[in-house]
């Protein structure tokens, strides 16, 4: 986790020294963001499940969603007054500063369920969940959720048609807080009144409009379609990833998992996350090369394809 914070700084450092010149060197950033992810979320999501118990969970994941959503909309303003009143080498300072108080915080993190066996036993594993329906579908879960919003495609290609009709700074600027603003009331519900009972419901109508007015804003890209789109995909994209949060933790908390399969369980379905983004971001690389009304059509059908298994899924967790 020290690891991922750290090459986390250099790939901010990067950003900032390079600025406009930061395309030429797209490559060495991409390595220092996946190594800085896979460092980091390794490790952080097994401890954060040890330290969160499955019946404060909602109110962790939505209270967290919430100051993250509030932090994204006033530190990048805060930090540009400061980088324009203080200069450049006492924003990198500050920046230090940031990342030495988070080295010191993550010294009070510690794996409460060290596995018995020094070694990953993935055979052992795949022979216990096989026919695990819940595993079989948080599996499918993350797959879908690689081919569309988690750093899927989809969220550039929605990224490039707000771009195209927020041409001015500001007004981008003013969009995006406003949606972040939604994101952390949503946060603020799930944690204090969404109860779960509603959640497959919530899922499903929100899914719906989205997916329709995905469908309008590719068929008639204007103002008003995208605000109206992203209004509903901020709402439906935010409330299905907090319940998909909240199933996919709480079951590597149950027995036989928690205390001896828990690397190789968030291992696994980290791979088919993978495995969806490659795919989707293949098929966004395509784009510049076919008929890019075809590839949205497909990018549609991946959304579907999300909100399908998490519904499916969020009904196996409504059961148990």
């Amino acid at each position: 986790m020290q690891i991922g914070i750290l090459l986390y700084f250099f790939y901010f450092l990067f950003i900032v020294i390079w600025k406009e010149k930061i395309v030429d060197y797209m490559y060495i950033l991409g390595i220092l963001y996946g190594l800085e992810e896979g460092f980091y979320y390794s490790v952080y999501n097994i401890i954060e499940t040890d330290v969160v118990d499955n019946q404060n969970r909602a109110k962790y994941i939505g209270v967290f969603t919430l100051i993250k959503n509030v932090i994204s909309i006033f530190f990048p303003l805060l930090f540009g007054v400061f980088i324009q009143n203080c200069g450049f080498i006492s924003a990198v300072f500050f920046s230090l500063f940031i990342v030495l108080i988070e080295l010191l915080l993550s010294q009070f993190f510690h794996d409460g369920n060290i596995p018995k066996m020094k070694k990953t036993n993935f055979k052992a594993f795949y022979q216990k969940v096989k026919k695990d329906a819940k595993f079989q579908r948080i599996l499918a879960m993350k797959f879908c959720g690689g081919l569309t919003y988690s750093e899927g495609a989809l969220s550039y290609v929605v990224t490039i048609y707000i771009i195209k009709v927020f041409s001015e700074s500001l007004s981008l600027g003013i969009f995006t807080s406003v949606f972040c603003l939604i994101s952390a009331l949503i946060g603020f519900l799930f944690a204090k009144i969404i109860h779960p009972k509603y959640y497959r419901s919530l899922i499903i109508s929100t899914s719906i409009v989205t997916i329709v007015l995905l469908c309008v804003m590719i068929l008639h890209c204007n103002f008003f379609t995208i605000v109206l789109y992203h209004l509903f995909q901020t709402i439906s994209k935010t409330l299905t990833d907090l319940v998909n949060e909240k199933n996919t933790s709480n079951f590597s908390n149950t027995e036989g998992i928690r205390k001896e399969f828990k690397i190789e369980y968030f291992l696994s379905i980290e791979t088919a996350l993978l495995m969806g983004r490659v795919i989707s971001n293949g098929l966004f690389i395509l784009m510049a090369f076919t008929n890019s009304d075809f590839i949205m059509a497909i990018f549609v059908g991946f959304a579907a394809m999300r909100a399908i298994s998490s519904i499916r899924l969020q009904s196996l967790f409504n059961e148990s």
